[in-house]
């Protein structure tokens, strides 16, 4: 089987990483709201506040609802919103994209309702959620319509928690007895890092690669929580923190800036934007575009920087697998039976996104000849 091959040849040589290169950030001239998150092609931002509002189009142009949201999620490809009522004990979920929207029963516990956080999967029909309080770890298997606690999370002030994409993965952080994760959906639950500090958390689509952001310090581990390092950061809160869909891409948001890392956080950096006060971040799949929310000046950033998507090739039994983190600007992929100038012609098949890898992927039957493939930005 010869496209396999070929294929993994050409690519391995041609698709390097290029060098990592600076956001460029706008500030948007929509209203004040913070709790962003982003679909994994970057194309739809959801922010609640006051109200809620959607975006279709990068955050160029913004629509709102009249609902308090305290929290929000978003599946990867955009059409499933769930947004945490703050203090209504209300959870509205949309599956067309925030066109219209159902009212569901929040999750209580005794006095307290105020959603704080939620957790999806890529599909967001599972989904991980933490109220403000000291309250147990919920979780929803239906987007939202209904939640239980039926797990053994400790009742626990919880301040942050995050979901891999196949929703199988939860990571969830307290100030009080650190990071605990649950590899069974939510089911049960173990201490994983001791820390008194951490209060938000992020991870790969895999849950691999975790981030977690304490007082003064970030945390790093690379083996699903199984061990950890962690890095001195002056003047560090981390109060949010968000993850490409291969952790290599990072950032935390404190109350000094948006610290971000292009390298697994081996090396930070200052985004150095004009606000104090930072309470929200959230990522595209591929790390390239951001949203970030300054409550110190009520002002909502977004940043973006030239994606840089590299494909993988693995052969099948009946022909070859290719696939490739779901990019945050627009790609065709190509083939060609040799690497001359002209001679690409785009593939028939259309790629699908899996939002359980957050990759695009396509299966290309077997071939006797030897085949090339690029992403071609259109």
């Amino acid at each position: 089987m010869k496209r396999g091959l070929a294929a993994f040849l050409a690519v391995a040589g041609m698709m390097v990483v290029s060098a990592a290169r600076a956001e460029v950030w706008t500030h948007t001239n929509r209203p004040s709201a913070s709790y962003p998150a982003i679909s994994a092609d970057g194309r739809v931002f959801v922010v609640g506040g006051p109200a809620t509002y959607v975006s279709y189009d990068y955050g160029v142009t913004w629509h709102s609802n009249n609902f308090h949201g305290s929290a929000v999620a978003i599946s990867a490809t955009g059409s499933n919103i769930i947004v945490g009522g703050s203090s209504s004990g209300t959870i509205y979920t949309s599956t067309d994209g925030g066109a219209t929207w159902m009212n569901q029963s929040a999750p209580t516990f005794g006095a307290f309702n105020n959603v704080r956080q939620i957790a999806s999967s890529g599909d967001a029909n599972r989904l991980g959620l933490i109220l403000y309080g000291t309250c147990p770890i919920f979780t929803s298997v239906d987007g939202g319509v209904t939640w239980s606690t039926n797990n053994d999370s400790p009742v626990n002030y919880w301040s942050g928690i995050a979901s891999s994409a196949d929703g199988s993965r939860l990571v969830a952080t307290s100030p009080n007895i650190g990071v605990w994760i649950s590899t069974n959906y939510g089911v049960n639950w173990s201490s994983a890092l001791a820390s008194d500090s951490v209060m938000s958390v992020a991870g790969s689509a895999d849950g691999r690669r975790l981030l977690g952001a304490a007082f003064g310090k970030v945390y790093l581990s690379t083996d699903y929580g199984a061990t950890w390092s962690s890095q001195d950061f002056q003047n560090m809160d981390g109060n949010a923190a968000a993850s490409s869909a291969d952790g290599s891409r990072l950032a935390v948001s404190s109350y000094f800036g948006i610290f971000m890392s292009t390298n697994s956080g081996v090396t930070w950096s200052n985004a150095s934007l004009s606000a104090l006060g930072w309470d929200g971040v959230a990522t595209s799949a591929d790390g390239h575009r951001w949203m970030a929310h300054s409550g110190g000046s009520s002002s909502l950033f977004i940043g973006s920087s030239p994606p840089t998507p590299v494909l993988q090739i693995v052969p099948t039994n009946f022909g070859v697998s290719i696939s490739w983190t779901v990019p945050s600007s627009p790609f065709i992929l190509q083939q060609a039976t040799s690497l001359n100038a002209g001679s690409w012609s785009t593939l028939a098949d259309v790629p699908v996104m899996n939002p359980n890898t957050l990759a695009n992927e396509v299966t290309i039957p077997a071939s006797n000849s030897g085949i090339f493939f690029r992403l071609s930005s259109p």
